[in-house]
């Protein structure tokens, strides 16, 4: 039997960690609880975890500090990093995204749901989901937030590894970051087809997609962003 050791960061134990922590005890999984960080480290210098969870709850500014000095502890990089997010506070999740944690798992959810999530979120392997058996199509706009690694960009093309499958031509609008130094408040792309070889990240697919250059309000802006990208970039691990 292969237990896997899971370490919990938590201002304070909760009961619904308590009950996640058992389910997992079913699945082969050791939890403990850390509610102290120096605690953590010291036990870090002695093993290594597969998981570490690091909990939100308490006062935004409180848990922001508290991440912060959680990512100084020079070993909790070499694990997969989860944030256990009850308050939800939208800079506590920009700084784990930001600090490479895996996903960000809301802890109001029904057990069976939160247990496929955490199995996503962990996995080595591409995990596929089944299709559901009735596709409705509407037409209006939606806006959703869904897990994405950009692996390519360039003039007029992007690369993104994600489990989303829209069909082929469909237009997706994006904005964040890398859009903002591009000059545009979001980039229209059109979905141009799909691979499930020469991945990168943990999804089970990656998104050829197509833009048009016309979108561009400051070309030399764009220009000198691709040259920083293609001086600053490495090449890819294949998985």
């Amino acid at each position: 039997m292969n237990i896997q050791k899971v370490f919990w960061v938590t201002n304070s134990v909760q009961s619904y960690q308590k009950k996640y922590a058992k389910e997992l005890d079913r699945l082969d999984y050791n939890v403990t609880f850390f509610t102290s960080l120096d605690e953590l480290a010291f036990k870090l210098a002695e093993e290594t975890p597969a998981i570490i969870f690091f909990s939100d709850f308490g006062d935004d500014l409180y848990v922001e500090q508290r991440l912060l000095k959680f990512l100084k502890i020079s070993d909790v990089h070499g694990t997969k990093l989860i944030l256990d997010s009850f308050s939800g506070c939208a800079r506590t999740a920009q700084l784990a995204i930001t600090s490479g944690f895996r996903d960000i798992i809301p802890a109001k959810m029904i057990t069976s749901e939160w247990l496929e999530r955490f199995q996503f979120s962990t996995s080595s392997r591409a995990k596929y989901s089944k299709a559901p058996s009735l596709m409705l199509t509407v037409n209006l706009r939606a806006v959703a937030l869904i897990p994405a690694k950009i692996t390519r960009f360039g003039r007029g093309y992007l690369r993104i590894e994600t489990k989303m499958s829209p069909p082929h031509g469909t237009s997706i609008g994006i904005s964040g970051s890398l859009v903002k130094a591009m000059g545009l408040k979001k980039l229209v792309v059109k979905m141009a087809g799909k691979e499930s070889t020469r991945l990168t990240y943990r999804f089970s697919q990656a998104l050829e997609l197509w833009w048009d250059v016309n979108q561009l309000k400051n070309p030399e802006k764009f220009e000198k962003l691709l040259s920083h990208f293609s001086r600053s970039s490495r090449k890819p691990r294949r998985r």
